[in-house]
């Protein structure tokens, strides 16, 4: 959990907009005698009364990352799949299946300002770090010369995210200890400074 759940947590919360509220979990290890955790799945609250959930694992013998997302709401599904990054497909309720790709049309700013290169061609992983590692760089040289950085350079993760990221990786064990009881994994906006 405290690996890739972190990672899964954040992507939750970045994508929605939303906070998680509550989990249960179950975390442990699937591996016969292995003394670290391999294996944990949740079950989340939003704060605004939706519901997730995730699982990840190190004990998937032969698969890679498989990074799967899918956010389901009243007027469709977006889903997007690590192995194929450069397509975000969008499941209306009523009407064709869409296809969004880098720099193709119908692009939001944010997603514009992502593109590192011109539509069809394929992005790489790494690419998503030079996104948040640019972003980083720009916000600091700002504050650095008393300047305003881009406001869309102002996504990346910062010490909120990282003490949310902690905060929720304890409820989650706790859910886990306590055979998966709900556990509240919201953070109380006074801790962070």
């Amino acid at each position: 959990m405290g690996d890739i759940g972190t990672h899964a947590h954040n992507l939750v919360r970045f994508i929605t907009g939303l906070e998680v509220s509550q989990v249960t979990a179950e975390v442990g290890h699937v591996v016969p005698g292995r003394l670290v955790d391999d294996y944990a799945a949740a079950m989340l609250r939003l704060d605004n009364g939706a519901r997730g959930s995730f699982w990840v694992t190190q004990a998937a013998a032969g698969v890679e990352n498989c990074l799967r997302i899918r956010v389901s709401g009243t007027k469709g599904s977006l889903e997007w799949q690590q192995e194929s990054p450069t397509a975000l497909i969008f499941r209306p309720l009523v009407g064709t299946v869409q296809m969004h790709t880098p720099n193709g049309p119908g692009l939001l700013p944010p997603a514009m300002r992502a593109s590192r290169i011109v539509a069809g061609h394929p992005e790489g992983f790494h690419e998503a770090f030079a996104n948040l590692y640019a972003d980083a760089a720009e916000a600091i040289a700002a504050r650095r010369t008393g300047t305003q950085p881009d406001p869309l350079a102002m996504w990346f993760p910062n010490e909120r995210d990282g003490a949310i990221g902690v905060k929720f990786v304890e409820a989650a064990i706790e859910s886990s200890e306590a055979d998966g009881a709900w556990t509240d994994a919201g953070l109380d906006l006074s801790e962070v400074t």
